[in-house]
This record gives C-alpha cells, sequence and structure tokens, in this order.
C-alpha cells in the first residue's frame, strides 16, 4: 500500500541549575509564537511533529540507530530503485569547541545531532535570541531570555539566525513541587517486573561468545558452558543478539521468527539454555526484530512485484507495481513491515508470545524472559501497548527493553507506563562515550565536564514513568567498543566501570569489554560492523577449546598476546576482569546499589559524583574524567535525602589513581575514581 508516514519528533533539553532543595523548581509551556510567559525550568521536552514521504529503498532513513553492515546475499528480482533527489541543508561554518555565543536558527537545530532521529531544541520564543556557550564536543550549554541555563545535545555550536522561522515547539514536563528534596526519583517497583530493576545485563552475540562443538561458529551449546563466566561479572540476565534464520551474520534480517539459526544450534539447544539459565536463577532476553524482515522472509518474496499476493499489505510500497518499498535505513534487503495491517500486529505479537511459551502449555517456565526490542522507536507506540497487554496474559513478569536511540523525550514517550517496560539511556551514553563512530569523543574523555552526563540521568529519570527503568551502557554491538573509545587508556576504561556498576537502574555490559577488547567500525571493504563484534578472546594464543574464530582477519583489532583475554587477566588482581567481578560482587551484595535512591548533586562541575544510599548505608562515589587533577570534598556528602550517615564511618571501599581521605578530601588524577561507604550509628 501506498502511504505518508507522520514523524513525531520529541525532544528533550535537561536543564542545569545550581539551586538547594529549597529552590523553585518548576516546568514551562511556551511556543514558538510567544504567547506565553517563560517559567523556571529544570527539565523540558519538545515536541515537533513533521511528515516525511516513505523513501525508497536505496534512500537512507532517518533512523539514527547505526544499522547492522550489509553483506552479499542470494538477491532477489526486482525493479532497480533509483535514488530520490533530497535538498542539501545550507552551509554552515564549523566551529571549535569552546567559547562560542550565538542564536539558533532552524538549520543549525535540524543538524545539531547528526547521530540522532530529532533535532535538539531550545525552548524559544519568537524573535528573541538565545545565547549558546559550547562546553563539550557533544553538549552546550544555553542561556534562555530569562537567564535560566539549560544543557542541549549539539554536534557543534555555531549559531546564527532567525529563531521566528523555527516550527512550532511546545514544552512537556512535570512540575516538582516548592521544596522537594534534592535528590531523584526511583521506580516504583512492580512485583512482575521487579526482578529487572536488580538485574545486571551481560550482552553478547552468540557468533563471537563460545564454541561447543569446534566447527569455529558461537552456540547456544557455547553460551551453556559460559553461564560461570558470565555469573563473575556478578551478571544475572543475558541478553542474545539475535538468533533466528537470517541469510547474515548478525541475524538482524529475520527469514523465520520461528526457527532458531543453523549456525548456533537447534530449537532443542535453545530450550536447554533457557532451562540452564532458570536453574540459576539468572535471565533470559532475546532480540526481537519487530520494525523489518529480511528480504528473504517468505511473505516479502512472495508479495514482491505482486500487489495480488496475501502479504502485500505486509511491507510499505513505494510505487503502484510494488518493486519500490520502504527499508531500514535504506537497506534494500530490511524492507520494513506495514504496522497499519491488523495482520502484521498480530504476527509479530504472535512470535513474542511463542517465545514467552514455547510449547503453548500456559506455563511460561520454558520460555524467556523477556525481548530487547530493535529500533523500538519505528514501530508505533501502539504496538508495543497490544504487545505489552498480550504478554501480560501469557507472562506478566516478563518485560520489553526497547532500543530506542534518541533524546530523552522521545525515549519518555515510550516508557509511559503502558508499552515498553525499559530502555537503553542513549542520551547518558553519548554525554559518556561521545559519537558512537569516533574515537577520544565525549566526557570521559575530558572533553568537558561531567554535568551533562548528571543532567542527562536525571532528566530521564524524572520523565519516563515510575514503573519503567533505564539500561545504562558505555558501548554496544552498533558503537566502537570502549577501549579504542578511550584509545588504549586503560584507566579510564576502568573508571568508566566503576561508572556503569554504580550507576542508578540497570548497568549493560557488552561481552568482552570486562578485559579491555577493542573495536572500531570498519571501512567496508568488505567489513563494517563486524570489527565492533570480534570473538571473544578467550585464550592469549586465540586458540583452544570454546574460542570462536569465524571473523579473524589480519586487520582485527585484537590479537594473539595482548594481553586482551580471560587467561592473561583471570588470576591478576590488578587486571581489568578483575575489577569487573569485584565491582559486580559489590553492587549484588548492597542493596544501595541495586535499589537505593539516587542523587547526582548540581554543585559539582568538573567531577561526577553520585549519591547512593538505602535506610542504613551510604555510597559515595566520584569519578574524575578530566584531564586535569581534581579535589572531591567528600565530607560535603554525608546527608542524602533527608538521612544524615556518620562521616566518623567513612569507610575507603575503591581507590584509585588518586590520594586523600574522608576530611580532608581526595585529589584524582585523570580516570581517578573514588567509592566511599557511610552508615548511619
Amino acid at each position: 500500500m501506498l502511504k505518508r508516514l507522520p514523524l513525531v519528533l520529541l525532544i528533550s533539553a535537561a536543564v542545569l541549575c545550581s539551586c538547594d532543595s529549597s529552590d523553585t523548581i518548576a516546568t514551562v509551556t511556551a511556543r514558538a509564537e510567544g504567547t506565553q510567559r517563560v517559567a523556571p525550568t529544570l527539565t523540558a521536552a519538545l515536541q515537533v511533529t513533521l511528515t516525511r514521504t516513505p523513501t525508497p529503498t536505496v534512500t537512507p532513513s532517518r533512523t539514527p540507530t547505526p544499522s547492522p553492515t550489509p553483506e552479499p546475499t542470494t538477491p532477489v528480482p526486482t525493479e532497480s530503485p533509483t535514488p530520490e533527489p533530497t535538498a542539501s541543508p545550507m552551509a554552515e561554518p564549523t566551529a571549535p569547541a569552546t567559547g562560542l555565543r550565538g542564536t539558533i536558527n532552524r538549520t543549525t537545530a535540524a543538524r545539531s545531532q547528526p547521530s540522532l532521529a530529532a533535532p535538539e531544541l531550545a525552548r524559544l520564543e519568537a524573535g528573541q535570541a538565545v545565547s549558546a556557550t559550547a562546553r563539550s564536543r557533544r553538549f552546550a550549554q544555553i542561556t534562555l531570555p530569562d537567564g535560566q541555563t539549560a544543557w542541549i545535545l549539539s554536534a557543534h555550536a555555531d549559531w546564527q539566525g532567525d529563531l521566528a522561522a523555527l516550527p512550532e515547539v511546545q514544552f512537556a514536563a512535570e512540575a516538582t513541587p516548592l521544596g522537594s528534596p534534592e535528590f531523584d526519583p526511583l521506580p516504583v517497583r512492580k512485583p512482575e517486573t521487579a526482578w529487572f530493576g536488580e538485574s545486571v545485563i551481560y550482552s553478547l552475540f552468540v557468533r563471537s561468545f563460545r564454541d561447543s562443538d569446534g566447527d569455529g561458529i558461537g552456540d547456544l551449546r557455547g553460551v551453556i558452558e559460559g553461564l560461570d563466566y558470565i555469573q563473575s561479572l556478578g551478571a544475572n540476565t543475558i541478553w542474545l543478539l539475535p538468533i533466528f534464520s537470517s541469510p547474515s551474520y548478525h541475524g538482524y534480517d529475520v527469514t523465520d521468527y520461528y526457527t532458531i539459526n543453523p549456525d548456533y544450534g537447534t530449537r532443542d539447544d535453545f530450550l536447554a539454555l533457557v532451562q540452564a539459565v532458570r536453574q540459576r536463577g539468572m535471565y533470559l532476553l532475546i532480540d526481537y526484530v519487530a520494525n523489518h524482515t529480511s528480504n528473504q522472509h517468505p511473505f516479502f518474496r512472495d508479495a514482491l512485484g505482486r500487489p495480488q499476493s496475501q502479504y502485500a499489505e505486509f511491507y510499505i510500497w513505494n510505487n503502484p507495481e510494488h518493486t519500490r518499498y520502504q527499508a531500514f535505513a535504506g537497506i534494500g534487503f530490511m524492507p520494513e513491515l506495514n504496522y497499519d495491517s491488523p495482520r502484521v500486529r498480530e504476527y509479530m505479537i504472535n512470535v513474542a508470545l511463542h517465545w514467552l511459551d514455547p510449547n503453548g502449555d500456559g506455563d511460561p517456565s520454558d520460555g524467556v524472559h523477556g525481548f530487547r526490542a530493535d529500533v523500538a522507536k519505528d514501530v508505533p507506540l501502539e504496538f508495543w501497548r497490544e504487545l505489552r497487554a498480550a504478554m501480560d496474559k501469557v507472562n506478566p513478569s516478563a518485560i520489553i527493553l526497547g532500543e530506542i536511540w534518541a533524546d530523552g523525550a522521545v525515549i519518555s514517550r515510550f516508557l509511559d507506563g503502558t508499552a515498553i517496560d525499559a530502555a537503553f539511556h542513549f542520551p547518558a551514553f553519548h554525554a559518556l562515550s561521545g559519537h558512537q563512530d569516533r574515537n577520544g569523543d565525549g566526557i570521559i574523555n575530558g572533553m568537558g565536564s561531567a554535568a551533562p552526563l548528571g543532567a542527562a540521568i536525571r532528566a530521564l529519570r524524572r520523565t519516563i514513568a515510575p514503573t519503567t527503568f533505564m539500561a545504562h551502557f558505555t558501548h554496544n554491538h552498533d558503537t566502537n567498543r570502549l577501549m579504542s573509545m578511550v584509545e588504549g587508556n586503560v584507566q579510564l576504561a576502568r573508571a568508566a566501570a566503576v561508572w556503569l556498576y554504580t550507576a542508578p537502574d540497570v548497568p549493560t555490559i557488552y561481552y568482552g569489554e570486562e578485559i579491555g577488547m577493542k573495536g572500531v567500525k570498519g571501512a567496508g571493504n568488505p567489513y563494517f560492523d563486524e570489527f565492533r563484534r570480534e570473538p571473544l578472546d578467550w585464550y592469549a594464543a586465540e586458540t583452544g577449546k570454546g574460542m570462536t574464530r569465524w571473523f579473524k582477519p589480519a586487520n582485527r583489532n585484537n590479537a594473539p598476546n595482548d594481553g586482551i583475554s580471560v587467561e592473561e587477566q583471570e588470576s591478576d588482581p590488578r587486571s581489568l576482569l578483575s575489577l569487573y567481578r569485584r565491582l559486580g560482587k559489590l553492587r549484588a551484595e548492597n542493596a544501595a546499589l541495586r535499589t537505593g535512591n539516587f542523587a547526582i548533586p548540581r554543585s559539582e562541575d568538573a567531577l561526577y559524583v553520585l549519591q547512593r544510599w538505602s535506610n542504613d548505608t551510604l555510597y559515595l562515589v566520584a569519578i574524575n574524567f578530566t584531564t586535569q587533577p581534581q579535589i572531591f570534598n567528600a565530607a560535603r556528602y554525608h546527608t542524602a535525602g533527608n538521612i544524615t550517615f556518620a562521616p566518623s564511618s567513612a569507610e575507603v571501599v575503591l581507590l584509585e589513581n588518586g590520594s586523600g581521605d574522608f576530611e580532608r578530601g581526595f585529589n584524582l588524577k585523570r580516570g581517578g575514581f573514588v567509592i566511599l561507604r557511610l552508615r548511619l550509628l
């Protein structure tokens, strides 16, 4: 069917101010016409409604998520689509990363987040200038007409032009009452899904993790063999990247949602993994690719070029002959499903319900605990609501973890408490690590202060539904690996691990990060993301039982005897692997770090400072991501919420690349961190 798709872009700006708990915390509703008064703001979300026409296969979509790498597949006969002309944006000068002031125009706003779907816009009134001072490569601090300051994501800060030309913009955020405590709300845990809030996720690419049968390809039996290792990191939830039948190495183009990729094993192997995970009290999530199928899927093959096909309504066609179609990110082998069709919605719901209860006996104990929803924001919110309602009838404790690669307001729209249960915290990722394809970027590499990171975490926790969760990560299978992002600086990688394990909500580990594996997107000759998904190095020599060898080009990122393997780090108490295990144990044994309240004080700028506390224990975390030594005055933070903990009880749990004590403070060098524990007397 031919159609036009509305694209609703919701944009958030986390507002930063120096205030104490007695300051007024309010929100604002305003439009670009300037008809409403500006009010003090700490968090805000903006809504811009645009329209786009479905693009031909070869035209990249507006979807921000880096797509799986195209690879050769058996071609399906089709008319070669021709590129449609697109308007190129106005040329703008490139600005340095610091010290700029200016105004915002429509063009710069639209280009301010090239890695995200929507522009990040400030609160504006028609014809009024907004000054902006860049503070890092990814974030800028803006000053509103009433003197308020706010953080916005930005690729650059060279803003000039007529504000009256901006489209209508509406703010939406919930007001916080006067005198509210200076800490952030925690999830209101529903009994059914409370388990997820205490999870540590281990994300693994089955093909690269562990090989049980010696064919060089990782498999499901290999995952079973690796469960002890995964648990040693403090992880209790496993997310498997796609495991269904697919013609590609990555599996994000599914040909059959009901069969296991034969490279990985059989249905019985998968059910054995489910039982092994459950017997250990662990949880299993599988990748659920609902936005698109493979162009080798039998439904698509039947419908291509045949408008009379019974499956024609399953896809989005761009011409009457059904030879041109809408595809994910413009990649021809990933045609997008048409969710205006009730049959499509029914089909994809049935797929999910099948894997929640594979034998269909009404007992979900043989099924998975939920799904990681690929490119979830490109699938209508109403579908996720329908799926959530259907899941509640089969297994209400199962969760939907959405990949919503967008700003905070878009994430908040999907996490309204009726649909998706959790989402990955992409705003925090971009604040910390920078651009997904660039090394040496982000706060972790000293690009500005840590304030935007805290602002991103606070803002989302205050705008999503209280029954939902955020999952933090430092990198994933679609980004450069962390050790490459920090350009081999092990101390910075160690600091990132402390940030991850102590962060509120749910930490997510990407296989291999615990040993410092490197990975940078390839140039496509012929490999792209394979370099970010290399085999897990179990051994120094990269050979031995369980080692996969499906991808070993000479120019790969990881090599034999490079110090990056489980074998080389297993018995070294100073290794990165040992730190991950120590942090995993610390989180598992302390409720304050799993379910406690949190606060990220606004009084700190250069340092990342976090308070996590329960009724009787407070953890203080300070990390220096800047390039210069910083002083952490720990004694300022012995009160959390309305509880005062005893300074005399302070003890150092972990201190690296720094020195000092609780009373006099800590001098933290670059990548230095300290974790302190205080108790009630």
